[in-house]
């Protein structure tokens, strides 16, 4: 699984030829054998991805132009086999291949609020290209496809309890996507240690009746810094947003966010799907996030309301995504037990009371991050919905801050639509 990060270079590369055409695919296949790259084992997750691209993109004709044997081919489905458990763990995969692909493109709306130089650091592009983006709006438009008059707004500069962010009108997939940056300038510092726990109630319609003013009201508390932040955006966005939904009925509105951003996404979609505005309209809410700190307390972060509007992406042991007021106090006591030294006081509300736990929101989907070491049993490699409350702990492994990173999620996610899109389970 390390060596995904070079797999992933070369198949942007022959993605891009394979979109060119035919001939461009068959050359850019064919250099790859003949220049040693292909011709090993361990390479033969990536031989078996540019075979079936070829295969399904331009038809089983274009096979035969290939240079590549039958043995070379049995050689890779082995050592897929042998390496990833297929048979054993990604059966047991209960995401459908339908949302991987909105995962994907999920991820990329939130890592691209990074800004265009960010784009090589993040393995989103070689340097070449992006030297000849040259600007956020051009970034964009070339790795999704959405024209540059469907980009709404691009903030690059963050505020306190304002971060960066963007909007756009995807019309490919019928929705309108509010993407919000992770914490990358001095200001998203001090709006991430704004981090009291606060009341935050949720009025949900009774039976989704929009016309009737009564609703059930949740109970719960979040993150100050992020609750502001949401706030802010919503007074940001919510007009223009509103205008794009009026300008393309039936299209959804969608948020997401990396790290920080993913808590502040979580928020956004939260208050917009309890708006009249929205409701009125009848539009359909949701956020995906990645990588986000706990935001929510247990009761809210479970409720049906937030499953149905809140799907959250955990990987692998990432740390941020257990990280809390209430979680730090519980670690930093557990140390001090563990060192046996005399306990610092633990953090306290105004109330004398320890602060609660928060977790990310919704629906959790843990991808896992794993090696070519695992074991073939080892439940690591199975991609599953996990209970909000399971991430309680800050744990301390050799990947817990490599897991963060945006470019881990993306190769997560591609991870696990290779493992569907080539038909492995059919494969071994």
């Amino acid at each position: 699984y390390e060596e995904c990060n070079e797999v992933y270079g070369d198949l942007r590369v022959f993605y891009a030829d394979c979109c060119t055409g035919l001939s461009p695919a068959i050359s850019r296949f064919n250099s790859l054998m003949e220049n040693g790259r292909m011709n090993k084992i361990k390479d033969g997750m990536k031989l078996l991805e540019l075979y079936h691209t070829i295969m399904h993109m331009h038809g089983e004709e274009s096979i035969k132009k290939l240079k590549c044997s039958n043995e070379e081919l049995k050689g890779a489905k082995k050592y897929l086999a042998d390496t990833f458990a297929l048979s054993n763990a990604y059966t047991k995969v209960n995401i459908k291949e339908r949302e991987l692909y909105n995962l994907d493109r999920m991820v990329l709306f939130s890592a691209l609020t990074y800004g265009w130089k960010s784009l090589y650091f993040l393995g989103l592009c070689r340097l070449g290209n992006i030297r000849r983006m040259c600007s956020n709006l051009k970034a964009i438009s070339s790795l999704t496809n959405v024209g540059r008059d469907d980009i709404l707004v691009f903030e690059d500069k963050s505020q306190i309890f304002l971060p960066g962010h963007f909007a756009l009108i995807d019309h490919e997939n019928k929705r309108v996507v509010v993407s919000i940056r992770g914490t990358s300038r001095f200001q998203d510092i001090i709006t991430n240690l704004t981090c009291s726990n606060i009341h935050f109630d949720l009025d949900v319609p009774v039976e989704n009746n929009i016309n009737d003013n009564k609703s059930n009201t949740i109970k719960g508390r979040t993150h100050e810094g992020f609750a502001k932040s949401a706030i802010m955006l919503s007074e940001t966005l919510s007009d223009l947003v509103i205008k794009a939904i009026d300008d393309n009925p039936g299209y959804a509105v969608e948020t997401t966010g990396h790290s920080m951003g993913g808590a502040v996404a979580c928020l956004l979609a939260l208050r917009w799907a309890q708006d009249k505005r929205f409701l009125h309209r009848n539009v359909k809410v949701h956020a995906y996030t990645f990588g986000s700190p706990g935001i929510l307390c247990e009761n809210l972060s479970q409720s049906q309301f937030v499953q149905n509007h809140v799907t959250s992406v955990v990987l692998g042991e990432d740390f941020v995504t257990r990280l809390s007021l209430g979680s730090y106090d519980k670690f930093v006591r557990t140390c001090e037990q563990l060192a046996e030294i005399e306990p610092c006081s633990s953090v306290e509300t105004k109330s004398g009371k320890e602060e609660e736990l928060l977790f990310p929101g919704g629906r959790v989907i843990r991808i896992p991050y794993a090696t070519p070491q695992c074991d073939k049993n080892d439940k690591v490699l199975i991609t599953q919905e996990i209970k909000n409350c399971s991430l309680s702990d800050i744990l301390l492994t050799k990947k817990m801050f490599k897991a963060h990173l945006p470019s881990q999620y993306m190769n997560g996610v591609r991870m696990q639509i290779h493992l569907k899109n080539n038909h492995f389970f059919h494969l071994v």
